[in-house]
C-alpha cells in the first residue's frame, strides 16, 4: 500500500510540475484515501493549489501536513507567506513603512525557522537570501546568506543555482 501512496504521489508532483494540476490532484485524493496521514499527500496538493492560484484551499493543506509533521519547515515557510504576502519591489523602490514591516516579520521568521528546522537550515538562508535581493535589492547579503548556505550543505543545487541566477542578472544589468 506505502508504494502505491507514494506512487501517486510522485505521479501527481510530475503533473504539477508541467501544470497538469487536476491530474495531479485525482492522484493526491486516491492516495489520500489509502494513507490519509500521510503528510506529503497534503504537501503535493498545496503546491497543486497554489500553482491554480487557489490559496486559500492551499493553505488549509499545509495546515494538515502540520498536523501530520509538525516539522515539516517548507509547510511553515509557505503557510508563512500566504498568511503574510510580502510584496516585491525592483531594487530602487522606496520602501513605505507598512511594507518595511512585512520585510522584517518575514525575515525574522526565517531566522526563527533556521532556528527551530537545523535539518532545512540551508534551504531557508537561501530563501532568506531571495527575500532580501528581491524586497530590498541587497545583493551582498543575498549572496552572503546563501554562500551561509552552502556552508552548511555544500551540495546544495538550490543554492548554487540561485547564485548563478544573481550572477546571470548582475552580468545582464553591466553589458
Amino acid at each position: 500500500m506505502k508504494l502505491k501512496v507514494n506512487a501517486y504521489i510522485k505521479r501527481a508532483s510530475l503533473y504539477i510540475q508541467t501544470e497538469k494540476c487536476e491530474k495531479g490532484l485525482q492522484d493526491l485524493y486516491e492516495a489520500e484515501k489509502l494513507d490519509p496521514e500521510n503528510a506529503d499527500v497534503y504537501y503535493q496538493r498545496a503546491q497543486a493549489y497554489l500553482v491554480l492560484g487557489q490559496i486559500l484551499k492551499a493553505f488549509k493543506e499545509l495546515e494538515k501536513v502540520l498536523k501530520y509533521a509538525p516539522d515539516h519547515a517548507m509547510a511553515y515557510v509557505q503557510k508563512f507567506f500566504i498568511q503574510y504576502p510580502v510584496p516585491f519591489f525592483a531594487e530602487k523602490q522606496k520602501l513605505q513603512s507598512r511594507d518595511q514591516q512585512r520585510f522584517d516579520r518575514a525575515d525574522l521568521f526565517f531566522e526563527k525557522a533556521i532556528q527551530m528546522f537545523p535539518e532545512n537550515a540551508a534551504e531557508l538562508y537561501v530563501h532568506r537570501g531571495v527575500l532580501h535581493k528581491q524586497f530590498k535589492g541587497d545583493i551582498e547579503k543575498a549572496v552572503n546568506l546563501i554562500n551561509k548556505a552552502i556552508e552548511i550543505d555544500d551540495k546544495s543545487a538550490y543554492a548554487y543555482k540561485t547564485l548563478q541566477i544573481i550572477e546571470f542578472e548582475l552580468r545582464g544589468t553591466n553589458v
